[in-house]
């Protein structure tokens, strides 16, 4: 038994960039830990509050995420490499558009911005927006990686961001800190990670002008996965931003709310990783007529072993992990933590459902998302007394979506309209040289 599950591929892949991720994911932990001795409850709450609204700017661009990596398999699996160089440069030349706009509308706004988070700075939400952007060509890096299964590499480029996140937060400590000096320190640190990344499909790139964009060909299928991946990220994110709004002035209630979901949110991102596997073997049994639940078993019990296990220290021993993250009032959060952790654990859950249903184009998710969105926003409304009461709502909102999961796996499938599998755009003069076997 043991030796057959060493030799499955999806598990020697998963494996490889498990591990790759843990270690990069250890050194945002050593990030995490380095802001929580050094910046006070307040302004530590105030920088989670902005990593939690990039991450809702950046995380639905897990919509790009896979969906570039539902069209490379697909390009790779006929050897259209002339279709996908001209899909990678458009998709660079769209994003590029799209991060200007995006940062123009931070200018414009910045006075809304400052009023929601109260935080007296203008800058630091213009520093955010670029941080953003730069997640948007990360997302699509690793899509383009992800459709080829080269695991190795996407694994390594975890690690790398993880390295230099925390490398960033020693070299802000030495040189005195504000939010403004640690997003322009983030901002530099993604942007090494993205050179690695575009270093190594850069035999890809095409002059994109002249071309109609992908995006209108493809709309069919990004546009609700887009919808899909944002209520997703709003129904992770959206908890830590409300607390901060109801309780960031004036308590330190949002400081020890926001430390428990750093920790708890390890439970969650343990195991994300293997999700990147398991997104193109779907799309590659669907394409042959496998069955396709195969790969989603498989990483549900992989993922509820190793997300579980991580769990469990957290229901067990609370107060000694608090204790090893922050100071001394960090042990307040202990409050927060357990509860925290078993949502993550059925947030990890919900997220590979999503992920399956959008490999295989069933889109009927984004009514459940939609739902589960604004189930989430109604009852922390009602119920936000206290913020352990926001904690329950998301607790019992993660368990309604993923029985709702369960349900439409064992649905008989609907058939679904077509989606365009290729986007075929012949480009003279160029040659047909793989970059994957450049590593």
């Amino acid at each position: 038994m043991f030796q057959r599950l060493m030799k499955d591929p999806f598990f020697q892949q998963s494996a490889v960039i498990f591990l790759l991720s843990q270690v990069g994911s250890f050194f945002h932990f050593l990030y995490q830990y380095e802001m929580s001795h050094a910046l006070s409850k307040e302004r530590y709450g105030a920088l989670n509050a902005l990593l939690s609204l990039a991450m809702i700017l950046t995380v639905p661009m897990a919509t790009l995420q896979m969906g570039i990596s539902k069209y490379v398999s697909q390009f790779k699996l006929k050897n259209n490499l002339s279709g996908l160089r001209c899909f990678y440069s458009l998709w660079i030349r769209d994003l590029f558009l799209f991060s200007c706009g995006m940062i123009l509308f931070f200018y414009v706004f910045k006075s809304m911005f400052i009023s929601f988070f109260h935080i007296e700075s203008s800058g630091v939400f213009i520093l955010l927006s670029i941080f953003a952007a730069l997640g948007f060509f990360h997302s699509f890096g690793l899509g383009v990686l992800q459709g080829e299964e080269r695991f190795l590499l996407a694994g390594f480029c975890a690690l790398l961001a993880g390295v230099f996140k925390w490398a960033s937060g020693v070299g802000v400590i030495s040189i005195g800190y504000s939010l403004s000096t640690l997003m322009s320190a983030l901002i530099l640190s993604s942007a090494v990670v993205l050179a690695v990344l575009f270093s190594k499909t850069r035999s890809y790139w095409v002059n994109p002008f002249g071309y109609t964009s992908p995006v209108v060909e493809s709309f069919h299928y990004f546009f609700p996965s887009f919808l899909a991946y944002s209520m997703l990220s709003l129904i992770l994110l959206m908890d830590v931003i409300w607390v901060q709004h109801f309780f960031g002035k004036g308590s330190s209630q949002a400081g020890l709310y926001a430390t428990a979901a750093v920790l708890g949110k390890t439970v969650f991102y343990v195991s994300l990783s293997i999700v990147m596997v398991m997104f193109p073997k779907v799309v590659v049994s669907d394409a042959l007529k496998a069955n396709s639940k195969i790969p989603l078993v498989k990483t549900l019990l992989m993922g509820s072993f190793i997300s579980g296990s991580v769990l469990a220290l957290f229901l067990m021993f609370p107060e000694k992990i608090l204790m090893l993250f922050g100071k001394q009032e960090a042990v307040g959060a202990v409050l927060y933590l357990r509860g925290y952790a078993m949502a993550m654990w059925l947030m990890l859950l919900l997220h590979i459902f999503v992920n399956y249903f959008i490999a295989l184009s069933r889109f009927e998710i984004v009514g459940v998302l939609f739902g589960m969105c604004a189930l989430q926003v109604t009852l922390i409304f009602l119920f936000h007394a206290r913020p352990e009461h926001i904690l329950w709502v998301i607790q019992g909102v993660y368990l309604i979506g993923n029985v709702t999961c369960v349900w439409f796996v064992l649905k008989k499938r609907t058939i679904q309209k077509p989606i365009p599998s290729m986007i075929t755009v012949p480009i003279s003069g160029v040659g047909l040289s793989d970059p994957a076997s450049e590593t």
